[in-house]
């Protein structure tokens, strides 16, 4: 085992005001995690890093699906491009099931097709391969964890290794649920900072944070905390100040959570793990049986959204003006 932080990773303030004891609840492995809570910015990270974490990572976490078979794959493609043209019944009843709201803030981003594209903690690169059937062209993603560089139609897509590892300049860089991953989030901020261009660049992190409804309402039941992969989970005003020491401003937080937090949630409290059968993510009969409480959910998480206190944000920063080179 190993203690990485003496201090917060997102503010550096070292006080400590609670600690918790938190159950591992995507897999159900029965392991308890303890976290602490920055007295400063109030953001939650955990108090000792697995040294073997790679082994809590089954082959399911990154699509919480499990081995996907073909029909599952082509239903998943079908509420991808649903994301993109809002189009289709079959996509957007799917969405509703496993709703992919990474998509929906891009779509509603606009961003160009021929823009510079670099997502960085993208798995297998699903985000990626979205963007390319809707017609975007100049696309990359960074991840340490696969196997070996991934290739599509001809091109890398993923390559294996650190965003430090590449060069620019980019006009978007995306951490799509993968910062809480990394153990040096400041420093993979400022390298994100490195490879924008000054000009055009924008940062989009998608992130869980404290600074919501969720984890008032369920505590260390809340779903998206997730450890121990989840090594630390923001508040606002943190991941505002990491933001801001790695060179960047803050132009927009739009609010994107689903009904996850709150069926997810609940299914915790009950000792029922996402990928157990018993869950509604894993069982699609259970799912439609559980239709209606699952809208009902859908729609909490909405309005949540529109109160600001919904359990997912999605943050574009723009280099700071006084920041560029």
């Amino acid at each position: 085992m190993a203690t990485p932080w003496s201090s917060c990773p997102l503010c550096a303030c070292g006080e400590i005001v609670r600690r918790f004891e938190i159950e591992e609840s995507m897999f159900g492995t029965g392991e308890v995690f303890d976290y602490v809570e920055c007295g400063q910015c109030g953001s939650l990270r955990i108090d000792t890093i697995p040294e073997q974490l790679s082994s809590y990572y089954g082959s399911g976490y990154y699509t919480n699906l499990g081995s996907r078979s073909r029909v599952v794959g082509s239903l998943l493609a079908r509420r991808d491009a649903a994301a993109f043209t809002r189009r289709g019944v079959v996509g957007r009843l799917v969405d509703w099931w496993q709703p992919n709201s990474g998509l929906r803030v891009l779509a509603r981003a606009d961003i160009r097709k021929d823009a510079r594209i670099l997502d960085v903690g993208c798995g297998s690169g699903s985000m990626l391969r979205s963007m390319a059937a809707a017609g975007h062209q100049n696309l990359i993603g960074v991840d340490p964890f696969v196997e070996q560089d991934i290739h599509c139609n001809g091109k890398v897509l993923v390559r294996k290794g650190r965003v430090g590892d590449l060069s620019g300049p980019y006009d978007l860089v995306m951490f799509h649920h993968s910062l809480e991953h990394m153990a040096d989030p400041a420093d993979s901020l400022r390298e994100a900072r490195r490879l924008l261009d000054d000009e055009t660049g924008r940062c989009l992190v998608r992130v869980p944070t404290v600074s919501s409804w969720a984890w008032r309402q369920y505590g260390t039941a809340w779903i998206q905390l997730d450890p121990p992969r989840h090594l630390f989970v923001p508040s606002m005003s943190g991941l505002e100040t990491a933001l801001g020491g790695a060179g960047f401003e803050i132009e927009r937080v739009e609010y994107d959570s689903t009904g996850f937090q709150i069926w997810g949630s609940e299914q915790a409290k009950r000792g029922i793990a996402v990928m157990s059968w018993k869950s509604v993510r894993m069982n699609p009969l259970l799912a439609l049986a559980r239709g209606r409480a699952l809208a009902s959910a859908a729609r909490a998480a909405r309005s949540l959204n529109v109160r600001r206190v919904g359990d997912q944000i999605a943050v574009w920063a723009r280099p700071g003006r006084n920041e560029r080179r």
